[in-house]
C-alpha cells in the first residue's frame, strides 16, 4: 500500500467526519434527545429545558427509544461483570443478547462502552462509514483491479449514499453492510488462488464481524450476495481456464481473470482437460464453502441464540406475499434516483421561497397546508423517509451506466481510442480487454437489474420469497437498495476507470455535451418558468394536488414550486457537473500517452500492480505521477452530490436534554419492592405514548409493554388472550392499554384481569386527566403536571407459592389472596436467589416471562451450593415460570443459561482456533519451512511448535470441559474420567514404550525409519488383541467385587474407548517417527485437528442425548482420522519400508521397552490410581468433582511433556556423545521448568475457585476449587521429575527408573487407602504433591551417578524466595482487589527474580538465540 493509498483512505473518513461534524468534534449528539419531549411525562418539561417543540427528525426516535436503552443496559451489565443474556425490563423479560440489533459483542461496539453515549453515536457512525468506504475501495482496487481513482470514487458512493447515511438511524445496519465489499474481495482472491490462507481468514473475519453486527436481514442478503458472486465467478473460473490440450492458454482477460496465477496452471497442467477444470472450481468453491462456514461459526456465539430465539417470534407465521410486496417501493419512487427530496424530508423544516427570495422557517411561523393542518416539515408523508433512501448520486449512475454500455455494444458503441480522429475513418477493433471484459461488470449488472425488481415489488421477488427459506418474515423488500446500492458503486468505479482511460473518448464526449445541454436545459426551464410563473401556475396547481398527499406537504402551488426549484436545480448543476467529467476527462491526454494494454490492468491495484503507468494520471519530466485535476473534480463532486442530498437529515441534538428525568420517573425509581408497570393512554391523543416503547430501560424500571424486532410469541399470546387486543402488531410492540378500542374491547376488563396482577403491575401510569378512581383496585399513588401514576393493590408479587395451579381463573387466587408471598433474596436480573419454606408440595410461580434458557436448582437453606440438585422451569399459562418444590425449607436459585449461548460461544471459539491455526501454519511455512537450522533452532522448532499447538488443544480441550462438563454433571462427568484412566492402562500396555525406543533409534540411524516403525506397529496390533482378554478380566473383578457395581454405561463406555485404542496406539508411533526426524511440529498440527473434530463431534454427541457413550464412540473417529492424516503426509518417512516381521527385533524391543513401559505404567498409576480408588471408596460424583483439579493440572503439565520430549533426541546425542553439555542442558531446563511452575502455582491457589467455577460450574464447587488449589502445588516438583525422567531415558537408565518408580507408587498407594476413606479427595491431592516429592529423590540420585553432582539449591532458591514473595504480596492485595493482586504478585515475582538473576553467562548466551531480538535487549541476555 503506497502513501496515495493512504490520502485515499484519509479521504473517505474525512467525508463522513465532515458529514457529523457536529455529532463527534462539534460537542453535540447524533442520538435525537429532543424525541424524548415528544411524549409524557418529558414533555410537560419541554419549555422549562428549552426544548423544541417540533423535533428535528421525528422519524429518528428508534435511536433513542430503542437502541440507546440497549446500549445503556449493555454498560449497567458489563459494570456489574455480567453478559447481558437476559432483559428484566421490558416483556416481564425477555431474551436480550439472542435478538442480536443491540450490536453486544460487535467489535466496534466498544465504542460505545468505552465513551460517553452522547458521543459514541457519532462516532460510531462516522467509522462505519470510513470502514464502508474504504472496504468498498479494497475491493474495487485490489480484488477487480480499478485504478486509484475509479477505486476512491466506488468508497464514496458507497459509503455516502444515502442508504448508509439516512440508516445511521439503526447502527446494527450500517455496521452490517459495511463488511460485504470485504466479503467479496475475499471471494475474488480464493477464487483467483491468490492468497489463499489470507483470504481465507480475513473472509471469516469478515462474515463473523458481519454476524456480530446483528442485522439478521442484512446477513441474509449479505449470504445471498456473497454465494451469488461466488458462483458467477466460479462458473467465469471453468469457462475460462483453458483445458490442456489447448496449451493451458487462459482467454485473453485482465490478470485476475480465468487461469491467470501460476497455481491455477500448475493445477491445471497436472490435471488437465475438462476434469481438470471441474476439479480447479470445486478446489475453489469448497475453500470459499470453508470460509462461509468459518465465518458462520465466528459469529455463532450471535447467530445460534438469534435463530433460537427467531424460532419462538410471534412473527414466526409467515405474510403473504402480497403483503410483503405492499412493503415494496412504489412505481413513483424511481423519481427519487434523480430527486432524492422530491417528496420531502422529515428533517427539512423550511424552504426557500422563490418569490419572495427568503427563507421560510416552518417551525417560527405557522403555515397551513392546503389540507388544513399546520406544517411543520417539508415532508408528504409517504412511505418512510429512512426505508425509501434510494439517492445514489447522477455522476454514479451515468457512468454505471457507462460501463454496462462499453461492455455490451462495442463496436457500435465505441467508435475511437482517445487521441484518434473524430471523422468516420475507420479504426482498428478494440481488443476484447479494452472493451471491459471484467466478469464483474456484468455480475453486478445482472445484480443491480434484479435488486431494483425486489425494490418494487415486481413478480421477480418471488423468487426470493418462495426460494429462500425465512424470507416471508421479511417485510422489506425496499432494503434491496443495500444490494443496488453496492452495484452502482462497482460499476461507477469501472465506469470512471474507462471514461480516464480513454477509451471510447469520442463518444464520452458525446454523453457529456448531452448531459452538459440537459443540465442548461433545466436550468434555463426553471429560471423561465419562475418568470412565467403566471402562465403555468393553473397547470402545476392542476399537478401537485392530484399527488398523493401532496396537499398535506403545501400550502398551494407557490410553496410546491419554490421547494421543486431547489430540488430540481440540484439536479441541474450535477449534470451540468457530470458532463463535465465526460468532456474533460480525457482533454490532457495524448495519442502517445495512451497506451494499447488494457485499461483495467493499469494502474490497478494488485492485478497489474503500479509498474506500469495508469491511464488515469500523467507523469511529469521525472515520471512523477500526480492526479489530475478532473480525477479529483470527479471524486468530490460524486461526494458533494450524496452530502447534499443527505445533509442535515440526521439530527445534532443538544446532549444535555438526554440527563433530564422526570419527577414521575424519579417517583417510581424509588418504589420499593419487585414490581412492573403498565400505561394507560388514549390513541387519540396526539401525544398517545407515555413512557414510549423501552423509554424506561436505562432506568431499571420493569414494563410488561416493550418494542423490539423479536418478542416470543408465546407471550405475546398471553397478552392478547389474556390482557388486552395488541394493536400494535405491526410496530413489533407489546401495546399498553389503550382507553378505547376500535372493536369495542372494554379496556376495563384488561384493567381488572387477574392476569395483570399476576405479571406483577403495582403500578398503571396515566395522563394527568384519566381519572381511574372508578375502577376498583386502583388508589392514586403519585401526580405531577405531566403524568397520574395508580397503585395496583390487588398486584400478586414476583415471586409465590401455590398449592395447586387453577386451570379455569385466577380470580380466587387474587380475591381470596390464596398464595404465599416468598421472598427474592438477591436479584443480579439474569439470577435470583428465593428461600422458600412450605409444609406441603408446591408450586414456586415466577412472575416473568418464560424461556427454556432458564434452569432452577435447590438446595436446604444455609447449605453449600455443591449441595444443589436440578429442578425443570415449567411455563405456567404458557408464558410465565412456575417450579415444583417438596416440602421443606430451601434456597432456589434460578439462573439464566441457555444452551444456544454456551454452543454458540464455544462453536465461535473453535472456529477462532481453527483460524489461528491456519494462520499459524501459514506463518510458519513463511518463515520456517523446511530448513535445517542452528541446534538451538532445531530445538525451538522441536518444542515451540509443538508447545504452541498443545496449548491451543488444551484451551480447546478446556472449552469443550466447560460445555461437557456443564451437561454430564459431575456424577457423568466422573464416570466418563473414570473410564479414560481405564483406557490410559491399556494405552500404555499396547504401547508398551515403544514410543520412546523408535524415537531413539531412528534418530541414532534414520535409515532404519521404515524397518522399525512397520515392526513396532506390528507389535502394537499383538499386543492390543492380548489386552483384551485383559480388560475383561479387570471390569469383572471390579464389578463382582465392589459396590455397588460399576454402570453400565461406563462399561460400555471403556469397551467403546478400547476399540479405539489400535488406531490410536499406531498413531503414536507415527508421532515418534516425526520425533525422530525433528518435525515435531507436523504431529502437533495433525493433534490440533484431531482435537478440533473431538470437541464439534462430542458436543453433537452430547447435544443428541447421547452421553458418555456417544462421547467414547465419537474418540474412535477421531483417532481413525488421526492415524489417516499422519500416515498419508509421513508417506516419506518410512518410505521404502520392508513388510517382513523380524521376531528377534520385536524380542529386542519387548527387552528394551519392557522398563519403558513398566515405568510408564508405574508413573500413570503413581498420578491417578487415586481416581479409580476414590469412584470405589466414595462415588463418581467426587471423581467428576476432582477431575476439575485434573483438567487445569493436565492442562499446565503439556509444557514440561513436550519440552523435554523435543529435547529428547538432541540429549540422546548427548548422553553419548557430551555428558557435560547434558548437565548444562539440564540444569538450564529446570531453572526455566520450576521458574513458571511456581508462580503458575500461586496464581492457581488464589484464582482456583473461578477457575473451578468457570471449567464446571456451580455443581463443582466448591470441592473442585479445593482439589485445584492442593494439586496444583504437585507440579514443581512434577515438571522437574518428568524432565529428570527423560534425562535418564536417554541415558538409557530406564530400568532404574523402575525402582524409583515403584517406591513412589508404593508410598501413592498406602498412603492414599490409609487416608482417602476418611478425607477423600483432599487426601488424595495431598497425597500426589507428597508422591512427587518421595520420586525426585531415588531420581536424583540415579542422574548424579551418570552426569554428577548437581547444585539444587543453586537451582532452586531463586525462584523460590521470588515465589514466597509473589504469595505474601499476592494474599495481602487479595481481599482488597483480587485481580489486581494476581497482576501485583506477578510483577513482583518477575522482578525479584530479575534481580537475583538465576542464569548465568553461558545459559544466558545459550537462551539467546531463542528469544526475539527486543526481549533479549530487555533481559540483558546473550545473542
Amino acid at each position: 500500500m503506497r502513501r496515495r493509498d493512504l490520502a485515499v483512505i484519509g479521504l473517505l473518513f474525512a467525508l463522513p467526519l465532515i458529514m457529523f461534524w457536529a455529532q463527534t468534534v462539534g460537542g453535540r449528539t447524533l442520538l435525537p434527545a429532543e424525541n424524548l419531549y415528544q411524549y409524557e411525562p418529558y414533555a410537560a418539561y419541554r419549555e422549562q429545558l428549552g426544548v423544541p417543540a417540533v423535533p428535528h427528525n421525528h422519524l429518528l426516535s428508534d435511536l433513542v427509544l430503542q437502541n440507546m436503552q440497549w446500549k445503556a443496559f449493555i454498560r449497567e451489565s458489563f459494570a456489574l461483570g455480567e453478559v447481558p443474556l437476559w432483559n428484566p425490563h421490558q416483556f416481564s423479560g425477555i431474551a436480550f443478547l439472542a435478538a442480536g440489533q443491540q450490536s453486544t459483542l460487535y467489535p466496534f461496539s466498544v465504542l460505545y462502552y468505552m465513551l460517553p453515549l452522547s458521543a459514541a453515536y457519532g462516532w460510531f457512525t462516522v467509522i462505519q462509514l470510513w470502514l464502508a468506504g474504504v472496504l468498498m475501495y479494497g475491493f474495487a482496487r485490489f480484488g477487480l483491479g480499478i485504478s486509484r481513482t475509479g477505486g476512491a470514487a466506488a468508497g464514496v458512493i458507497y459509503q455516502l449514499s444515502a442508504f448508509f447515511v439516512i440508516s445511521a438511524v439503526f447502527p446494527m445496519i450500517i455496521a452490517a453492510a459495511a463488511w460485504l465489499p470485504l466479503i467479496l474481495w475475499m471471494i475474488e482472491w480464493i477464487v483467483r488462488g491468490k492468497r489463499i490462507i489470507l483470504a481465507l481468514i480475513v473472509g471469516a473475519i469478515a462474515l463473523g464481524c458481519e454476524i456480530l453486527a446483528g442485522h439478521v436481514e442484512i446477513t441474509y442478503y449479505t449470504l445471498i450476495i456473497a454465494a451469488y458472486y461466488a458462483a458467477a465467478r466460479l462458473l467465469w473460473l471453468g469457462l475460462t481456464t483453458s483445458p490442456q490440450n489447448e496449451n493451458l492458454t487462459p482467454n485473453p482477460s485482465p490478470k485476475g481473470e480465468g487461469l491467470q496465477q501460476p497455481a491455477d496452471l500448475l493445477l491445471a497442467s497436472r490435471q488437465g482437460g475438462w476434469g481438470g477444470r471441474l476439479r480447479l472450481v470445486v478446489g475453489r468453491g469448497l475453500l470459499l464453502l470453508g470460509m462461509v462456514l468459518l465465518g458462520v461459526a465466528l459469529g455463532a456465539v450471535q447467530f445460534i441464540p438469534t435463530f433460537e430465539a427467531a424460532s419462538g417470534n410471534f412473527r414466526s407465521e409467515s405474510a403473504s406475499l402480497q403483503q410483503v410486496l405492499d412493503w415494496a417501493h412504489p412505481k413513483r419512487d424511481v423519481i427519487q434516483f434523480l430527486l432524492p427530496n422530491f417528496y420531502g424530508s422529515p428533517a427539512q423544516h423550511g424552504y426557500v421561497d422563490v418569490f419572495a427570495n427568503q427563507y421560510v422557517d416552518l417551525t417560527a411561523q405557522e403555515v397551513i397546508s392546503a389540507a388544513g393542518a399546520r406544517i411543520t416539515r417539508v415532508d408528504w408523508g409517504l412511505k418512510n423517509y429512512v426505508e425509501g433512501a434510494l439517492y445514489v448520486g447522477i455522476l454514479p449512475l451515468v457512468l454505471a451506466a457507462f460501463a454496462i454500455l462499453l461492455s455490451l455494444t462495442p463496436k457500435r458503441f465505441v467508435g475511437t481510442r482517445n487521441g484518434a480522429s473524430d471523422n468516420l475513418t475507420p479504426q482498428p477493433p478494440l481488443r476484447k480487454e479494452e472493451r471491459g471484459s471484467h466478469p464483474a461488470r456484468w455480475t453486478f449488472a445482472l445484480l443491480a437489474l434484479v435488486a431494483l425488481t425486489f425494490m418494487f415489488g415486481l413478480p421477480t421477488y418471488a423468487l426470493l420469497y418462495y426460494g429462500f427459506p425465512g424470507i416471508s418474515q421479511l417485510h422489506s423488500p425496499f432494503r434491496w437498495v443495500f444490494a443496488l446500492t453496492l452495484c452502482v458503486a462497482v460499476l461507477a468505479g469501472f465506469g470512471l476507470d474507462d471514461l480516464l482511460s480513454g477509451v471510447a473518448a469520442k463518444w464520452a464526449r458525446r454523453i457529456g455535451i448531452t448531459l452538459l445541454g440537459l443540465g442548461v436545459l433545466i436550468g434555463a426551464a426553471l429560471l423561465l418558468g419562475r418568470s412565467l410563473y403566471p402562465q403555468i401556475e393553473p397547470t402545476l396547481e392542476r399537478l401537485w394536488t392530484g399527488l398523493a398527499l401532496a396537499p398535506n406537504a403545501f400550502r398551494d402551488t407557490r410553496m410546491f414550486f419554490s421547494v421543486q426549484f431547489v430540488n430540481v436545480l440540484i439536479l441541474a448543476v450535477m449534470l451540468v457537473g457530470a458532463g463535465a467529467v465526460f468532456v474533460f476527462a480525457n482533454r490532457n491526454l495524448t495519442p502517445k500517452s495512451t497506451s494499447p494494454l488494457n485499461p483495467l490492468s493499469q494502474g490497478r491495484g494488485d492485478l497489474q500492480g503500479d509498474s506500469l503507468p495508469p491511464l488515469s494520471s500523467r507523469r511529469g519530466e521525472r515520471g512523477v505521477r500526480f492526479v489530475r485535476p478532473i480525477e479529483l473534480f470527479a471524486v468530490l463532486l460524486i461526494a458533494a452530490d450524496l452530502m447534499i442530498a443527505s445533509w442535515g437529515f440526521n439530527p445534532a441534538s443538544d446532549p444535555a436534554w438526554l440527563d433530564f428525568t422526570p419527577p414521575a420517573i424519579e417517583w417510581l425509581q424509588a418504589q420499593p419492592g419487585d414490581w412492573r408497570y403498565t400505561t394507560y393512554e388514549d390513541p387519540t391523543n396526539a401525544t398517545s405514548h407515555l413512557l414510549n416503547a423501552n423509554m424506561t430501560l436505562r432506568y431499571g424500571l420493569e414494563d410488561i409493554r416493550g418494542y423490539e424486532s423479536i418478542i416470543p410469541k408465546t407471550y405475546f399470546d398471553f397478552m392478547e388472550l389474556m390482557i388486552a387486543p395488541q394493536v400494535q402488531r405491526d410496530y413489533n410492540r407489546v401495546a399498553p392499554i389503550y382507553t378505547v378500542y376500535g372493536d369495542g374491547f372494554d379496556p376495563r376488563q384488561a384493567l381488572a384481569s387477574p392476569y395483570l396482577d399476576l405479571l406483577n403491575v403495582r403500578y398503571v401510569v396515566s395522563y394527568k386527566q384519566t381519572d381511574m378512581s372508578n375502577i376498583p383496585g386502583f388508589d392514586l399513588a403519585y401526580e405531577d403536571d405531566a403524568v397520574r401514576i395508580w397503585e395496583n393493590t390487588d398486584a400478586l408479587p414476583r415471586t409465590f407459592l401455590l398449592t395447586e395451579i387453577p386451570r379455569t381463573s385466577l380470580d380466587p387466587i387474587v380475591q381470596n389472596r390464596m398464595f404465599t408471598p416468598v421472598e427474592i433474596t438477591r436479584d443480579t436480573g439474569r439470577e435470583f436467589f428465593v428461600d422458600v419454606s412450605s409444609d406441603q408440595a408446591s408450586w414456586l410461580v415466577v412472575s416473568q416471562s418464560y424461556d427454556p434458557g432458564w434452569r432452577a436448582y435447590v438446595r436446604p437453606r444455609g447449605a453449600d451450593e455443591n449441595t444443589e440438585s436440578v429442578l425443570s422451569v415449567e411455563p405456567i399459562y404458557g408464558a410465565l415460570q412456575m417450579v415444583r418444590l417438596q416440602p421443606g425449607d430451601w434456597t432456589v436459585r434460578l439462573v439464566y443459561s441457555p444452551a444456544s449461548f454456551q454452543i454458540g460461544l464455544f462453536a465461535s471459539f473453535i472456529s477462532g482456533i481453527i483460524l489461528l491455526l491456519i494462520a499459524g501454519v501459514g506463518a510458519w511455512r513463511r518463515f520456517v519451512g523446511q530448513s535445517e537450522g542452528t541446534g538451538v533452532q532445531r530445538i525451538a522448532r522441536n518444542s515451540l511448535a509443538p508447545i504452541l499447538l498443545n496449548l491451543f488443544n488444551r484451551g480447546i480441550d478446556m472449552a469443550f470441559a466447560l460445555v461437557m462438563l456443564r451437561i454430564l454433571g459431575p456424577n457423568d462427568a466422573g464416570l466418563y474420567f473414570y473410564a479414560g484412566v481405564i483406557f490410559i492402562w491399556f494405552d500404555i500396555f499396547t504401547n508398551f514404550g515403544l514410543n520412546l525406543y523408535l524415537t531413539r533409534e531412528v534418530a541414532r540411524d534414520r535409515s532404519k525409519a521404515g524397518y522399525l516403525f512397520f515392526n513396532t506397529s506390528a507389535l502394537r496390533i499383538g499386543l492390543a488383541l492380548l489386552g483384551v482378554p485383559l480388560l475383561l478380566g479387570f471390569l469383572g473383578v471390579r464389578q463382582s467385587t465392589v459396590s455397588p457395581p460399576l454402570d453400565m454405561t461406563a462399561v460400555v463406555a471403556i469397551g467403546l474407548l478400547y476399540i479405539g485404542l489400535l488406531p490410536n496406539s499406531l498413531s503414536t508411533g507415527l508421532t515418534s517417527l516425526y520425533y525422530a526426524f525433528e518435525r515435531a511440529e507436523v504431529p502437533a498440527a495433525v493433534a490440533t485437528v484431531a482435537t478440533i473434530c473431538k470437541s464439534v463431534f462430542g458436543l453433537a454427541a452430547l447435544l443428541l442425548g447421547w452421553g458418555i457413550i456417544g462421547l467414547a464412540g465419537v474418540s474412535i473417529a477421531t483417532n481413525v482420522i488421526t492415524l489417516a492424516i499422519l500416515a498419508w503426509n509421513g508417506r516419506a518417512l518410512y518410505a521404502g519400508m520392508i513388510r517382513r516381521v523380524e521376531r528377534p527385533l520385536m524380542r529386542r524391543m519387548l527387552g528394551e521397552s519392557y522398563p519403558l513401559m513398566f515405568n510408564h505404567f508405574l508413573a500413570t498409576i503413581f498420578f491417578q490410581i487415586d481416581v479409580v480408588l476414590i469412584e470405589a471408596i466414595h462415588n463418581p460424583t467426587m471423581v467428576g468433582q476432582y477431575s476439575v483439579a485434573y483438567k487445569w493440572v493436565s492442562a499446565l503439565n503439556v509444557i514440561p511433556s513436550f519440552f523435554t520430549q523435543a529435547l529428547l533426541p538432541v540429549m540422546s546425542r548427548q548422553a553419548h556423545e557430551d555428558r557435560a553439555a547434558l548437565k548444562r542442558m539440564y540444569t538450564l531446563a529446570i531453572k526455566l521448568l520450576v521458574s513458571v511452575a511456581l508462580p503458575t502455582a500461586v496464581i492457581f491457589t488464589f484464582a482456583a475457585e473461578f477457575l473451578a467455577g468457570v471449567l464446571g460450574g456451580a455443581q463443582y464447587l466448591p470441592d473442585g476449587a479445593i482439589a485445584t488449589q492442593l494439586m496444583i502445588w504437585s507440579i514443581p516438583i512434577g515438571w522437574m521429575n518428568s524432565l529428570t525422567q527423560y534425562v535418564l531415558i536417554a541415558l538409557d537408565l530406564q530400568k532404574r527408573i523402575t525402582t524409583a518408580f515403584v517406591l513412589g507408587v508404593g508410598f501413592n498407594i498406602i498412603a492414599n487407602l490409609i487416608l482417602i476413606p476418611q478425607y477423600g479427595y483432599r487426601a488424595a491431592a495431598l497425597t500426589t504433591i507428597a508422591s512427587e516429592a518421595v520420586l525426585l529423590v531415588p531420581f536424583a540420585l540415579l542422574l548424579q551417578g551418570s552426569i554428577g553432582r548437581l547444585n539444587w539449591l543453586d537451582m532452586l532458591w531463586r525462584p523460590l524466595v521470588a515465589a514466597l514473595i509473589m504469595l505474601a504480596v499476592t494474599g495481602a492485595l487479595w481481599s482488597v482487589l483480587p485481580l489486581g493482586a494476581l497482576i501485583a504478585g506477578a510483577v513482583v515475582y518477575v522482578v525479584v527474580l530479575m534481580g537475583l538473576r538465576p542464569l548465568n553467562a553461558d545459559e544466558q548466551a545459550r537462551l539467546g538465540p531463542l528469544l526475539p531480538g527486543r526481549v533479549r535487549r530487555v533481559l540483558r541476555v546473550g545473542a
